[in-house]
């Protein structure tokens, strides 16, 4: 159990202590509370951080079932299974994407200021999430990265599904956390506290470390 996002990344920093000081390392926070984990991994290790968005599409009945993803540059991936089982219409999609994609370049903007990404050729790339339960906006952001050319993925976060850590390890070159555990139902039972983050609090987080 964790007190709150802070120590979360407190106790996943020490999961990755031989990327401490590396020269060819970016830690990437995924939004919103993914980045005041992974703000606690940078300062740690002593590494940049930046950030990607990557935003789960939500079910028809049920917003916070994911189907699927959508990566910065509205590339959507969306679970051929849960697509067929859950009868996912084309017409669905269409609307949905679109709308989820403003948002994503709507919070590139605000914190990153662009959103443009630069190649990471020889780069290791270490995404930071704040816990991975179905692991749809973790895995998109690792195919993003390898558009970018990332010599490494690493996928770090303090608490993962067992059934998501599998998929993980076969599109990741490694995968760390804290906590895996089956009695698994959602993220925030991990969590004393596991407030939802705003906006504001991404900037102060990012702020404080430049």
């Amino acid at each position: 159990m964790f007190k709150d996002r802070h120590h979360a990344g407190v106790q996943l920093t020490t999961e990755l202590t031989h990327y401490c000081n590396c020269s060819n390392c970016i830690v990437f926070g995924i939004p919103r509370g993914g980045v005041v984990v992974a703000a606690e991994v940078a300062i740690g290790l002593n590494l940049p951080l930046d950030l990607i968005v990557t935003k789960k599409i939500g079910a028809p009945f049920n917003p916070e079932l994911a189907i699927g993803s959508v990566d910065p540059n509205g590339k959507a991936t969306v679970d051929k299974r849960a697509k067929e089982m859950l009868n996912i219409s084309p017409r669905y999609l269409q609307t949905t994407v679109p709308t989820i994609t403003a948002e994503i370049k709507r919070q590139l903007e605000l914190y990153r200021g662009h959103t443009d990404y630069s190649k990471l050729t020889q780069q290791t790339a270490l995404i930071v999430d704040d816990g991975i339960a179905t692991g749809q906006t973790v895995i998109a952001a690792v195919q993003f990265l390898k558009t970018l050319d990332a010599e490494r993925i690493v996928v770090a976060t303090p608490v993962i599904a067992p059934a998501t850590l599998n998929r993980l390890c076969e599109i990741a070159d490694e995968v760390r956390y804290v906590l895996c555990q089956e009695q698994f139902s959602a993220v925030g039972q991990f969590y004393q506290d596991f407030s939802p983050v705003n906006d504001n609090e991404v900037l102060r987080t990012l702020q404080s470390i430049k």
